[in-house]
């Protein structure tokens, strides 16, 4: 070690008002040291984009860890997918995980190829298969001509979203759009409980432009890690879906 004139060390020391090491990582970030024989400390990992540096506690280095939206609040897009004349859009057990509680799904620029209910069918097999029975829902609509009107079912094939007696253009300027929220699907003790809310125009006649909003479930306890979202009539011919996790805890 080589001792300069001005009486520090070369690397000068941190005490010397230097950093006390002779090279560095590159691009990495330097946190305070534990010794007196290492003032410095330099975080092994450079992380990858869009990760974020976060605190593992007192007496540990942060790290580079994914992005999440801490409690309550929206995590990175999990899934993001555009239908083109598609039978469905299914969300899968890559995206149902055990890191979320809350799933958020928007629907845009949505448009069937012909008339027909929007639905979603759940899975207890990543998607293998889909149930087709024992769903309960109801959905409740508004339209600026000042008509109301419900539709629900205590027992069915399929989880109603937007029925089709409550009409939507299959084709013309104004698509539907919704956010669905889906909570705890992973929770086998329960059943699985969604609601929804969306704005479309009736086609039928004059158009009227309407807001509805709507819940329902798959009536038996299960864990449910995919879901398929679908016209009963018809297939998807526009439309983007856009999955969000949320943490609560």
């Amino acid at each position: 070690m080589t001792i300069n004139s001005w009486g520090s060390a070369d690397p000068a020391e941190v005490a010397k008002g230097g950093s006390g090491r002779a090279s560095h990582t590159v691009y990495a970030v330097i946190c305070g040291g534990t010794t007196t024989t290492a003032e410095q400390q330099s975080i092994a990992s450079v992380g990858t984009s869009g990760q974020v540096l976060t605190s593992n506690g007192a007496g540990a280095l942060p790290t580079f860890q994914d992005a999440s939206g801490g409690a309550g609040g929206f995590g990175d897009v999990l899934d993001s997918q555009t239908a083109s004349d598609d039978t469905s859009i299914i969300i899968d057990n890559t995206v149902i995980t055990s890191t979320y509680d809350i799933y958020c799904i928007h629907l845009y620029d949505f448009f069937p190829d012909s008339d027909g209910d929007l639905e979603i069918l759940y899975s207890t097999n990543n998607g293998s298969s889909f149930l087709t029975s024992n769903y309960r829902w109801a959905t409740y609509v508004y339209n600026d001509a000042g008509n109301t009107q419900k539709t629900s079912s205590d027992s069915d094939s399929s989880l109603k979203l937007h029925s089709d007696t409550d009409g939507q253009e299959s084709s013309g300027t104004i698509p539907l759009v919704m956010e669905i929220w889906i909570y705890n699907p992973l929770n086998s003790a329960t059943a699985t409980v969604l609601k929804n809310t969306n704005a479309f125009i009736n086609s039928s006649g004059t158009p009227d432009f309407g807001t509805g909003h709507g819940a329902g479930t798959h009536a038996t306890a299960a864990a449910h890690n995919a879901f398929k979202i679908q016209y009963d009539s018809g297939n998807i011919a526009s439309g983007t879906m856009v999955t969000y996790g949320i943490v609560t805890s």
